[in-house]
């Protein structure tokens, strides 16, 4: 009866595939796991957490001084002079058929004469264009705008406030307060901890990374392995001397298209298409300021929903990839599996067993 319940066993090219990936994968875990910085004990908070409000308190320290018309604070830590800095930066957040129109709507015939002006070789479809785009960088809505407190020995050369009347319109400098020297201290000590942190896990981090791709390179035979021995209503599980033991299956999900944003709209031409398609030069002429009606902009909003539509469809994808699940081990007393290499099942069991070489 149990010879009935068994499958003709893999071939022994594809056990060796098996064994491999798995053992790497699990190797790879282990070296992850190995590389996390240690718990950290009750109520202290992470590194990240620390610096994060340490900067909190910097940038606070320096909008009182921008208030004050200063371009920066400077502090003196062992013999070395930072200036305190804010790098602003902007990531571009998802674009709407709202924010289309109110893009258009800002558009004025004063403004498109004025870029054609700037601009004289541009066609009018694209004056239209860069019209909406000057729009769409000053759209908040578009745009999540965060910054970067850094302590910087380069000094500032360009002012960041408005000079105050009377004064010579240089670079205004606040010497820091104690207080602020303690917060510019403890914000290299964090830095410097981390940087530490990471370098020593960058060692076992990279073992990891390069075991996982020299094994990508078997992904494809490996998933036509588990779909094979699926059909045969087998499961694809390993397990090796020590009595370790892992399934290997196939996992999909399915990753939607990237958001469409500014950038994406104005260097990859994407708007430009959508304008094209919206407004017909033959009826409205070559002139873009007989372009700013409400019928080319019902057109222009229309064609864009339509165009979303399509870019969702075009590059949502599904990715299959090969999932690792630790099982637990075998019992104590319990038979250890062959280390033959061989595909067997257990007694009423429909599993495939995969032993080391």
């Amino acid at each position: 009866d149990c010879k009935k319940n068994m499958s003709l066993p893999a071939s022994l090219g594809d056990r060796r595939l098996v064994t491999s990936y798995v053992s790497s994968e699990l190797e790879a875990r282990r070296l992850l796991v190995a590389a996390k910085p240690p718990e950290r004990e009750p109520g202290v908070p992470s590194t990240t957490a620390a610096l994060r409000a340490v900067n909190r308190e910097l940038e606070a320290a320096l909008e009182t001084a921008m208030l004050a018309s200063y371009d920066t604070i400077a502090c003196e830590l062992d013999g070395t002079t930072y200036f305190v800095k804010r790098q602003p930066k902007r990531v571009a957040r998802p674009v709407s058929t709202e924010a289309v129109a109110r893009a258009f709507d800002g558009v004025t015939a004063g403004a498109v004469r004025a870029k054609r002006k700037e601009a004289p070789t541009l066609g009018p479809i694209d004056t239209i264009v860069a019209c909406m785009v000057d729009e769409m960088n000053f759209d908040t809505d578009l745009w999540t705008t965060c910054a970067r407190m850094v302590l910087d020995t380069a000094g500032v050369r360009t002012k960041k406030v408005a000079a105050m009347p009377g004064s010579d319109g240089k670079v205004r400098i606040m010497p820091a307060t104690a207080e602020i020297v303690g917060l510019a201290r403890r914000q290299l000590q964090l830095k410097g901890a981390r940087t530490n942190a990471v370098a020593a896990s960058r060692e076992s981090r990279q073992r990891a990374q390069q075991l996982r791709k020299s094994s990508a390179a078997y992904a494809d035979d490996l998933m036509r392995v588990v779909a094979v021995e699926e059909q045969r209503g087998r499961q694809v599980v390993h397990e090796d001397a020590s009595g370790t033991r892992a399934k290997l299956s196939v996992a999909e999900r399915q990753v939607s298209a990237k958001s469409i944003t500014v950038p994406m709209l104005a260097k990859g031409g994407l708007l430009k298409k959508v304008a094209a398609a919206s407004i017909d030069t033959t009826v409205y002429g070559d002139d873009p300021v007989r372009f700013i009606t409400p019928e080319v902009r019902d057109a222009l909003v229309s064609a864009f929903r339509a165009f979303e539509v399509e870019h969702k469809k075009a590059n949502a994808t599904v990715v299959r990839s090969l999932k690792v699940r630790a099982l637990p081990g075998r019992k104590a007393g319990a038979t250890a599996a062959p280390v033959t290499g061989k595909a067997h099942s257990s007694r009423g069991s429909t599993g495939s067993l995969y032993g080391l070489e």
